[in-house]
């Protein structure tokens, strides 16, 4: 057990183990500390459980084992001890499920898989250990209600948690109890009281905070619009690492909102949202290189970020890409890449991209020729973009790919030529 003379004198008994496992833990050996705790917990000793599964939680003396630890904190949080309940609900509420705790038994280092948010069992844990007066379990309470499922949200219930938390002074009841104020709405008390609880726990470095506050400053909401200050909290939520404030903060410097004007700096923020899975970002990204301008143009980066972007679900991402293909600017000209990722745009919705998938299937160019098919993606997309209007009237003229409909031609090549397409004037000439 690698435990001296001393320590196994105080192993012979739970309580004389336990007072010998604190002061080693105190001098930080905590390798001796957790197995003299481990003894004094199996025998029952709270205390003694409730640091078994804190040094699991922490990986100290042991290696990290949340669902191990969630045992150990189980036995003490059913004793009543608060801290474990506290610490309990928090490891639901990172991810661990009741089940992986209380299921069939695992190897000490079970590897754990999280698979979302126990929001039940961390109300089950939080909530006494919050009325116990824990000023973090408070906080944890009042974020479920605040952004939990809808069977559980209650920003009224969030608000009277945060507010009991607040009175501790903790800096994340602070930031949760301005972000549930704004939530509300209401008054313009309520917005300064909430813009002054953002700040505290901006004071104490918390980079959401940051971000809220760059809200408020950009739209003007509880204060006078203000593009600098807008800036300058977004850049230091930037630098905490939330990406919704980095992706703005590079669009502020892209732009010179707020802030000297700095392309350089702004993809450098824009990449690192991009990078964080900010799809928006990513697509700037991609634009900002697909195009002339402060940075010069780099197609194969722009294909790099518009693939990402396309990949989390942007159609127009989808759409820029094929064209990229298409064209043979990201890479050799690969005509079913292209329609690939055309096809993808217009199953995202992207009516561009349909039209071009469209355009694709017509042609047969990367895909086997399909005229009925291309009628219907014409169609789809002519609910806005004019050549498909055009070209869908054109197919009902002549019965390619849907039934020969002069009267419906004629519908869409007249808004095709109201439009300002001048080809749909000859169309609608040569309809019978």
């Amino acid at each position: 057990m690698n435990l001296t003379l001393l320590d196994r004198l105080a192993a012979r008994r739970p309580q004389t183990a336990l007072a010998r496992a604190k002061a080693l833990e105190a001098a930080q050996k905590y390798h001796r500390a957790f197995q003299l705790f481990a003894i004094a917990a199996q025998a029952g000793v709270t205390e003694a459980q409730a640091a078994v599964g804190r040094h699991y939680l922490n990986g100290q003396g042991v290696l990290r084992n949340p669902v191990e630890a969630a045992r150990w904190l189980r036995r003490a949080a059913e004793k009543g001890d608060t801290a474990s309940q506290r610490d309990l609900a928090s490891l639901y509420v990172s991810g661990l499920r009741e089940s992986e705790v209380t299921g069939a038994a695992e190897s000490l280092f079970a590897g754990v898989e999280n698979s979302g948010t126990d929001y039940d069992a961390a109300l089950r844990w939080a909530m006494p250990a919050a009325q116990a007066g824990d000023a973090e379990a408070q906080a944890v309470l009042g974020t479920m209600f605040m952004i939990g499922p809808a069977h559980l949200r209650d920003l009224e219930q969030a608000q009277f948690w945060f507010e009991k938390a607040v009175s501790h002074g903790a800096p994340q009841a602070h930031l949760g109890l301005g972000v549930t104020l704004l939530q509300r709405g209401g008054t313009a008390e309520a917005t300064r009281t909430a813009a002054l609880h953002l700040r505290k726990a901006a004071d104490a470095g918390l980079g959401s905070a940051h971000y809220y506050l760059g809200i408020m400053h950009e739209t003007g909401t509880g204060t006078a619009a203000d593009p600098e200050m807008a800036a300058l909290h977004h850049g230091l939520a930037a630098k905490a690492g939330v990406r919704n404030a980095q992706a703005r903060y590079g669009h502020m410097l892209l732009a010179g909102t707020g802030v000297k004007a700095n392309p350089v700096n702004g993809e450098t923020w824009l990449r690192r949202a991009a990078l964080a899975g900010d799809t928006q970002a990513a697509l700037t990204v991609a634009n900002i290189y697909a195009q002339p301008g402060e940075l010069p143009p780099n197609h194969a980066e722009a294909a790099l970020w518009f693939r990402r972007a396309a990949e989390n679900g942007s159609g127009e991402a989808a759409r820029a890409l094929g064209i990229l293909y298409l064209s043979g600017a990201a890479d050799a000209r690969d005509p079913a890449e292209a329609a690939n990722w055309f096809a993808r745009a217009a199953q995202a919705g992207d009516l561009p991209g349909a039209y071009n998938y469209a355009i694709c299937l017509f042609q047969g160019l990367g895909v086997a020729r399909d005229e009925a098919a291309a009628a219907t993606w014409f169609h789809r997309a002519a609910q806005s973009v004019v050549a498909a209007q055009y070209w869908y009237g054109c197919l009902l003229a002549k019965g390619h790919g849907v039934a020969c409909n002069p009267r419906e031609a004629k519908y869409w090549l007249t808004k095709a030529l109201q439009a300002g397409m001048a080809e749909a004037a000859t169309a609608l000439a040569d309809l019978p």
